[in-house]
């Protein structure tokens, strides 16, 4: 079984990766450790070795031909890496989402991430993530035509946001063990799916009805929630029975569909930024939780 595991910043890559290998008996491989490893035979540290790749595309090549090499090794590992996915084709390839807002107080207090840049504030962290993220799928895009940003090239793509990590990578080997994979479709738990509308649209009339004959405590990758997203937070277009069945039955996970994102426009031609701006009300956010009885992880700026 080979696995690989790429993803946003903060996203819990390298943790769940390691709890996999745990749980499946895999080795566990990552860039940073090739990386490390070049660095002792180059007889510099993985800070000046990253500042060399920048002049001398030689390193990044190494690192490649590394990768590329493991898609043919008859072994069984989990490999830690941005564009893993990509030069081990024979991988189950996992793609990790998170709240850019989440990711950047993660990465905020994460004492361990010594050679990377510090950051003072929040919005610069969350805006140097937007950026970061740009850049290296772009210029993955040019040097390789690998397109990280389009999740039908993963097997299993999940929003980390509001979960724990072994909830993560339980669900991940139930997933590989039902070989239930279905492209396109995105993981989340639907506590972080925002309200459009009025609670008492959604519990109108046939909500029991529908709550009876919806069996969501497994729910299935056949009937996504459609949502679409603003800055990292997502909110639901299409799909609010089931996102609150779910909450209720304690469903940590529902697929989603996301529709657009940003300036990206949705069906009805207004763009996904705007009819977030448009759509979510404080009032229907506090009446969505005392009836779902939680609370949300975090509030749009917008309110």
């Amino acid at each position: 079984m080979k696995i690989t595991i790429t993803g946003d910043l903060g996203s819990g890559k390298s943790t769940i990766a390691k709890i996999l290998s745990e749980e499946l008996n895999l080795k566990y491989l990552s860039t940073g450790a090739i990386q490390r490893d070049m660095a002792r035979r180059y007889g510099m540290t993985t800070l000046e070795l990253n500042n060399l790749a920048d002049t001398n595309k030689d390193i990044d090549k190494e690192i490649d031909d590394n990768l590329r090499a493991l898609n043919t090794l008859d072994k069984n590992f989990v490999v830690d890496s941005r564009l893993g996915w990509f030069f081990i084709p024979s991988s189950i390839k996992l793609y990790f989402l998170i709240d850019i807002e989440v990711a950047a107080k993660r990465i905020m207090n994460d004492s361990t991430r010594i050679n990377e840049t510090t950051y003072t504030t929040l919005q610069e962290t969350m805006d140097s993530i937007i950026l970061r993220k740009s850049s290296e799928n772009n210029r993955f895009l040019k040097e390789y035509k690998a397109d990280c940003s389009d999740y039908k090239n993963f097997d299993l793509t999940l929003n980390t946001t509001e979960l724990k990590t072994i909830t993560i990578a339980r669900f991940i080997i139930k997933i590989i063990n039902q070989k239930d994979f279905q492209k396109g479709v995105i993981w989340c738990n639907p506590k972080i799916l925002f309200p459009t509308q009025n609670i008492n649209e959604t519990f109108n009339d046939d909500f029991i009805d529908l709550k009876d004959q919806i069996n969501l405590t497994s729910p299935s990758s056949d009937y996504p929630i459609s949502v679409f997203e603003r800055r990292g937070k997502w909110a639901i277009l299409d799909g609010h029975k089931r996102a609150s069945i779910a909450i209720q039955n304690g469903v940590s996970l529902v697929p989603v569909r996301l529709i657009a994102k940003n300036e990206e426009l949705l069906p009805n031609n207004i763009s996904a930024n705007k009819y977030f701006d448009d759509s979510i009300k404080a009032s229907w956010l506090h009446d969505w939780e005392q009836a779902n009885k939680f609370k949300f992880y975090s509030y749009p700026e917008v309110l």
